[in-house]
């Protein structure tokens, strides 16, 4: 396909700023995840990532980054989606379960990144009943098998029953 003449100008990141909206070649799924994590390495674009974190902060439900998160299988695009929740400020109490469930991952940054949620965006007071019980026991179950990133689920671990008293 031919390119209009003087088109290339617009894709110089040093005079412009330019999202690509749609390509011949479909995102293999995972349009969401690839364009958060497009925003997230443009460092010509401040603006824009501004808002894409001002709209992460407002789903409630975390749908566009879990699903994100869930489809991604390199671990290192998955580590800084991630990380776009504490980034972001993105409320995560009522996701302690799904976090949980990230810090057991076997690769170090994804895991780190899932403690520093857990860390920094859940409000004790603000988790279900029983929830932080059934983190707590996942993680213990996870240190005495030892599998996974121990010292950081020992950390985590810490972090819970802190949440507990």
């Amino acid at each position: 396909m031919a390119t209009p003449a003087g088109s290339n100008k617009i894709f110089d990141k040093e005079q412009y700023s330019t999202v690509v909206i749609a390509s011949e070649k479909i995102l293999d799924g995972k349009e969401e995840g690839n364009a958060i994590l497009s925003i997230l390495s443009d460092k010509h674009n401040s603006d824009l990532k501004t808002k894409l974190m001002e709209m992460l902060r407002q789903d409630k439900e975390l749908l566009l980054l879990k699903d994100a998160i869930n489809q991604e299988e390199d671990a290192v695009k998955k580590g800084v989606l991630v990380s776009a929740c504490w980034e972001a400020g993105v409320e995560c109490s009522a996701h302690l379960e799904y976090f949980t469930n990230l810090a057991q991952e076997k690769d170090y940054f994804v895991a780190l990144e899932s403690l520093t949620v857990i860390d920094q965006c859940v409000d004790p007071n603000k988790i279900a009943e029983g929830v932080l019980e059934r983190s707590i026991e996942k993680i213990e179950r996870a240190i005495g098998s030892l599998t996974g990133n121990v010292d950081l689920l020992k950390d985590l671990l810490v972090c819970l029953l802190q949440y507990k008293t």
